[in-house]
């Protein structure tokens, strides 16, 4: 199960830092049901990556409409709470 495993190993960002396009990793032991997202600095959403099941696959994200800063992908699975920081440089 998810509590078996090192959070970190979960949730993978790359390239970090990101000209824009981010492929999210996530790597889950069973299908489990997820919130998925990116926000900034002030805590506001910016996009919504997957909110539902999901086990292992990569997501491909453009933050090329955001400004330059750090963000923050998120990952919800069975009340824990994963989060990478990212920081995007166009």
């Amino acid at each position: 199960s998810v509590s078996d495993i090192n959070l970190e190993d979960l949730l993978s960002v790359n390239p970090n830092p990101t000209s824009g396009n981010l492929n999210i990793n996530v790597n889950l032991p069973e299908n489990e049901v997820i919130n998925l997202a990116i926000f900034n600095t002030m805590g506001q959403q910016v996009a919504l990556v997957q909110n539902g099941k999901a086990q292992n696959g990569t997501f491909n994200v453009s933050l090329a409409n955001q400004a330059n800063g750090i963000y923050y992908v998120q990952m919800n699975v069975q009340d824990k709470i994963i989060t990478k920081k990212i920081v995007l440089n166009k």
